[in-house]
Order: C-alpha cells, then sequence, then structure tokens
C-alpha cells in the first residue's frame, strides 16, 4: 500500500504477507532476482523486548524462557504423537498451559531447595565467622595495653556486625600478629540476589510474573504464525510443514510484494469490480457469474482464500463441492492477524529491524506484541504494529481513531523513558482482515479436529479436470506461505497444461518405444562423453594447482569476493581469456549449511574481469552487471566450445592429471 501524507512524505507498505521465509530455494526469492528486486535480510538476533514502561527486559532471560518454552512444544509434540488419533481433539493451548503450568512450579519448587540451601550455608559461614571471631579476641587480648585502648576497642566491636573479621585499633598495626591476612569468603549470588536482578531487569515484575509474560510473547509469536489462537490449533498437526521449511535468511522486499505483482501481471488481462459469485462446471467446461458477467472458458483456478470458501454466501458451486472437500473446507482453521502501519516524520526506533513488547495480561498477549521497522527499506518512517491470536479478533471491533491513540501511547511510554521523542503519526492505517468479505481471514492452520495433510490434500483436488485449486491452504508443505501460494499455482498450472495436452494434440512425456533397437556408440562417442563427464574434475583440480603456492604452475589468476579466475595459457591467443569460478554461496547471506558451495562457471575477457574487481557495491551487484549488463550466461558446469577449449589449453599447459583432448565431433 502507498502510504501518502498531506506535507509530501511517502512510502510504501505491506499490510499483508511481508516476510519471505528462508531464501534457499524458495522460489519466490528466485522471482525477484529474476526481477532484479533486491533483498533485505532481517536481523533476528536479539530482538529487544519492551515493558509498557520502557524496561528493556534483558536478552540472556529471555533466552532462559525461551529454552523452557522449547522444551514445552518438544513435550505436547511427545505428547500428541503418543495419544495418536485421540489427541485429534486436544488444543495446542490446554496442552501449553498444562505443561506449563507444571514446569512453573517444579522451577519455583527448585528455587525455593536452592534458597534453602543457600541459607544453609550462609548459617555455616556465619558459624565459621563467629568461630573466628572469638579465636580473633583472644589473640588480641594480651596486645590491648592499657584500660583506654579496651574500652575503645569495645567500643568498635560493639558497632561490627558479628560476621565481618575484626580490624584491631591503628596504634596496634604495627604488631606482627596483627598483620595475619584475615578470611573473606566469596559467595555466589544468591537467589534473593537474582531476585533482586529480575527486579532491576523487569521494573516492578517478580521473577514469577516476569517469567510467565515472557512465555506468554512466545506463546503469542505462534498465534502470529499460525494467524489463529492456540485454542483453535491442533497439537498433533500445527507444525506439520515444519520439517519442509527453507534454509537461510528471513528477507524483506525493498518497495514491498507489489514489485512482485507487478512483474507477474505484465500482459495479463485482470478484471476488477468483477468478484466471482457462483462456479458451473461440467465434462464440456465452466461459466464463472460475476458481478461483471458471465465468463465462459475450458476450464477455471480457483485461488479464493478458505474464509471466502467457508462463508455460506462466499463463492458457490454447481454441481455442489464434494463431501470430502467440504469437510475439508470446515475443519480447516482460517484465522486473522492484523496490522497497524503508521507513517512518522522520522524514525524514533533506532536501527533494529523489529521489536517487541511483553504484556503482563495473558489475556491479551498477542495486542501490539511485535513491531516492523520498515524505514530503510519503504521510503520513509513507517512502523507496522502486529495483532495475533484472540486479541486479533477483537482488535476488529474497536473504532480506528481509538485503536491509533491507544498505540501512540503504548509507543510514548515505551520509548520517551529512553530519551526518544514519539511524534503524532502523518497517517496511520488499520487492517481487517477478518471482516473483509473477499479474505474473511489471513492465511490457514490445522484447528482441533482436523487430520492436517489430508484435508490439505484434499483441498488440491481437482473437480473433473475443469476447475482447480491453488493458493496457500492447497499445499500440506508450505501452509500459510506466500511462496506456498507462488507455487501451488506453478503446480496448476503444470496440471491444466497436462489435463488439455491431448485436446491440444501435445505429448508432455513422449513414450519410449520398447521396440526400437538401440545403435552401440562407437569409440569417438564414448570417449567423447567421458570426456565430458570428466570435465568438472578437471576444472576443479585446475583451480587448486593455480591457486597453489607450486611456481610450477604455468597459469595467472585473479580472485576479488567470490570470483575467482585463471587465464590462458601465457603466450597463446587465449591468454586475455578467463575461466571464472563464481561462489555462489558466499553471495547469500544467512545460508545455514556450514562450507557449502554452489559454484557456477563462465569465460570472460581480461577487460570484463578488470571492470568486476574495481566495481563498487560487493558481489551482489557484480552479479546483477555480470548477468544484466554484460549478458553473461553461468553454467554450472564447462560445457559450451570457448570454455572447453579455454580448459583444455589450460591443463594442457599445468600438466592436469587425467587430461585427455576432445575428441573431434
Amino acid at each position: 500500500m502507498h502510504l501518502q501524507a498531506g506535507n509530501g512524505e511517502a512510502a510504501v507498505a505491506d499490510l499483508g504477507g511481508s516476510i519471505i521465509t528462508g531464501v534457499d530455494g524458495n522460489p519466490l526469492a528466485v522471482l525477484a532476482r529474476q526481477l532484479g528486486i533486491p533483498l533485505h535480510d532481517i536481523n533476528g538476533d536479539n530482538v529487544p523486548l519492551y515493558l509498557r514502561d520502557g524496561t528493556q527486559l534483558d536478552t540472556a532471560v529471555d533466552m532462559q524462557v525461551d529454552k523452557v518454552f522449547n522444551k514445552l512444544l518438544d513435550t505436547s509434540a511427545d505428547l500428541g504423537d503418543q495419544l495418536g488419533s485421540c489427541s485429534d481433539a486436544l488444543s495446542l493451548q490446554a496442552a501449553l498451559d498444562g505443561l506449563w503450568h507444571r514446569e512453573a512450579k517444579r522451577i519455583r519448587r527448585q528455587e525455593q531447595q536452592q534458597q534453602a540451601l543457600e541459607q544453609q550455608q550462609q548459617h555455616r559461614v556465619d558459624c565459621l565467622m563467629h568461630e573466628q571471631f572469638v579465636a580473633q579476641q583472644q589473640q588480641l587480648q594480651p596486645l590491648l595495653q592499657n584500660s583506654w585502648l579496651q574500652l575503645h576497642h569495645n567500643c568498635r566491636l560493639a558497632t561490627q556486625p558479628l560476621w565481618q573479621p575484626l580490624q584491631p585499633p591503628p596504634p596496634l598495626q604495627s604488631h606482627p600478629e596483627a598483620n595475619q591476612p584475615q578470611l573473606q569468603p566469596q559467595l555466589a549470588p544468591s537467589s534473593e540476589q537474582q531476585q533482586q536482578q529480575w527486579q532491576g531487569l523487569s521494573g516492578s515484575l517478580s521473577l514469577d510474573k516476569a517469567r510467565d509474560a515472557l512465555m506468554q510473547w512466545h506463546f503469542a509469536n505462534i498465534e502470529f504464525a499460525n494467524a489463529a489462537g492456540l485454542g483453535s490449533l491442533s497439537v498433533r498437526h500445527w507444525d506439520l510443514d515444519s520439517e519442509h521449511e527453507h534454509e537461510g535468511a528471513h528477507v524483506f522486499l525493498p518497495g514491498g510484494n507489489l514489485r512482485l505483482l507487478q512483474g507477474l501481471v505484465q500482459g495479463v488481462p485482470i478484471l476488477y469490480k468483477a468478484r466471482a459469485r457462483l462456479v458451473q462446471y461440467s465434462t464440456s467446461g465452466v461459466q464463472v457469474h460475476t458481478d461483471a458477467g458471465v465468463i465462459t472458458a475450458d476450464a477455471a483456478l480457483v485461488t479464493v482464500p478458505l474464509g471466502v470458501l467457508k462463508r455460506q454466501d462466499g463463492l458457490m458451486f454447481q454441481p455442489p463441492l464434494p463431501n470430502r472437500k467440504r469437510v475439508a473446507i470446515r475443519k480447516l482453521g482460517f484465522g486473522c492477524l492484523n496490522k497497524v502501519v503508521m507513517l512518522f516524520p522520522y524514525s524514533f526506533w533506532g536501527s533494529k529491524d523489529m521489536f517487541g513488547h511483553v504484556r503482563t495480561d495473558g489475556k491479551h498477549r498477542g495486542l501490539y506484541y511485535l513491531f516492523y521497522t520498515y524505514a530503510g527499506i519503504s521510503g520513509g518512517a513507517v512502523l507496522a504494529a502486529l495483532v495475533a491470536g484472540d486479541a486479533a479478533v477483537a482488535f476488529e471491533q474497536q473504532n480506528r481513531a481509538a485503536t491509533v491513540k491507544e498505540l501512540l501511547q503504548l509507543l510514548r511510554d515505551m520509548f520517551e523513558p529512553q530519551g526518544a521523542t514519539v511524534p503524532d503519526p502523518l497517517q496511520a492505517v488499520c487492517t481487517h482482515w477478518g471482516s473483509d468479505p473477499l479474505f474473511c481471514g489471513s492465511y490457514s492452520s490445522v484447528a482441533v479436529g482436523s487430520s492436517g495433510a489430508t484435508d490439505y490434500d484434499a483441498m488440491a483436488k481437482p473437480l473433473g479436470n475443469r476447475v482447480f485449486f491453488a493458493g496457500e491452504a492447497t499445499t500440506s508443505r508450505y501452509p500459510a506461505t506466500m511462496h506456498g501460494a507462488f507455487a501451488t499455482g506453478l503446480r496448476e498450472a503444470a496440471n491444466i497444461m497436462a489435463a488439455f495436452a491431448k485436446e491440444r494434440g501435445e505429448q508432455l512425456r513422449p513414450s519410449l518405444d520398447q521396440t526400437a533397437v538401440l545403435e552401440a556408440p562407437d569409440e569417438a562417442t564414448v570417449a567423447a562423453g567421458q570426456q565430458l563427464a570428466n570435465l568438472p574434475k578437471q576444472i576443479q583440480q585446475l583451480f587448486q594447482l593455480c591457486g597453489s603456492a607450486d611456481d610450477t604452475a604455468a597459469c595467472e589468476t585473479l580472485e576479488f569476493g567470490a570470483f575467482r579466475a585463471v587465464y590462458g595459457p601465457p603466450g597463446s591467443d587465449l591468454q586475455n581469456k578467463a575461466i571464472v569460478a563464481i561462489n555462489l554461496a558466499a553471495l547469500r547471506k544467512g545460508t545455514k549449511g556450514k562450507g557449502a558451495t554452489t559454484t557456477a562457471y563462465t569465460v570472460l575477457s581480461r577487460s570484463q574481469l578488470d571492470l568486476l574487481s574495481e566495481l563498487q557495491g560487493g558481489d551482489e551487484r557484480r552479479v546483477g552487471v555480470l548477468v544484466g549488463q554484460l549478458g553473461v550466461k553461468l553454467v554450472s558446469r564447462p560445457v559450451d566450445g570457448d570454455m572447453q577449449q579455454l580448459l583444455q589449453a589450460s591443463c594442457a599447459s599445468n600438466a592436469c592429471s587425467g587430461h585427455v583432448a576432445l575428441a573431434q565431433q
């Protein structure tokens, strides 16, 4: 959405999905790079969490609670597995509440035992110090030479704590026995000291309340991921997509996700103000009844949100949908995640990508629980407050002006104690996805009573190869994600092509003629095939030889950033050309695979390499110039003629093992 203020300030912000979750192998990340759209890595490390009074909770403390939180999730998953189908009626809220109540009692009991142990240890120390005190007095008695010193000594003695060693009077400091070192015990922080530390970190909250508030914040984070309250999520199936999550960094798209849509819809006719009301289908085709008329076609692809399909007056089908699909529509969950997006005159929150707000009342834990800061990627000082879980539903009943006033006061309560001035927003937008008739919610989840993947698979089933279904609620691998919705569109495009291939006279998968007799290849063809198979090993060996400290390697090399180049043999016609290897894995920030490399190869001239090596902006810009402006094609193995010729010449001059000249075709 474009935000526009009266003073000319403008920016863009995503009111719906805004994060590409994991760039490795993510089709949307691939699409963004194909369209030349940069990606902004989200810094999710050490996200600051604030109480309403601006107190920032210590990251180490949150990590301790987070460890317990993950333990609860693991235990709840084990519980669902042990109960099997009997757990289908059990919500994640019920499981986590019971487990957290038990774990909190165990932690308190452990702390009480630790405190009792510390008191016993302190009592022993007090007894030891008292014994030392008595012994010290016995040693000092002969040194007290007159009554005045005796009186002075007794007065000092009466004002000192029992457990501190007595310091002798100044006149007696020169006595050798008076200068003996005294025992000073070093004690670890006690439970009482830890309580005081918590008080300093969490304002007026006690340790138990601070711990519970942090746990409720983590519960709200699950509600955000599922656009549903924990009470509606299936304890057995709520995270069925976890094993299919993409690795790599989570990213924002500078300028918003609209840039992806603009790239996809070029040349595609779109009818506006033509809401679909009824889909009629038969073996001969489909008719879609819209507010703008009736559209007749061979097939239709339905991508309306699951929330619309759940409504009785949402989208009708004739004949009615099969029972299995109706059951899946009913059983799957479809909840809300709302946002308040505000454009400010300036950023008052610093350079962080996000920050959290920890509420002390668990009932409203999802209300403004997390903030996204779009200042560096939206063109203006944009801040988005997230509302998750049950709070997102109640949020839609509140007046917009009251909502903005409430949120603005919260921000001032949090940041003004830190020395920041929070101005009035130039513009504010509140989403109401649940009450929007074109969406009726945000995205799907596995609700209590759902069978999980089976319901998602039923959602994807076509109707007689005439009506097809796509969207995030039709995939059990990537539900509730933007890339899941996009991937299902590609899936159904292929299914539609396959369904109508025969009518077009096409054969998508040519059948193998079992009666055909294959001729044995000649020796030259076999040799050429073996040589092609050895090319990757030869190119790796060439770069190893030329990258070593061995002076016998007759090659010129160049290395900068993720680029490594080996020039052709000196004095030959190829000396101004080079085989270039580009480590693509090094370009991606946030890849989790340690030591993983993905290398692409190409051939460049000396002048092209000089240009790239001097280019400012890093390797990503170099690759952009290489592919976009120079029009160079990157390949995973050396297969074109120029590259093979250069590789053969370089290997010949450097005596690569296994080198054989290519057979002439």
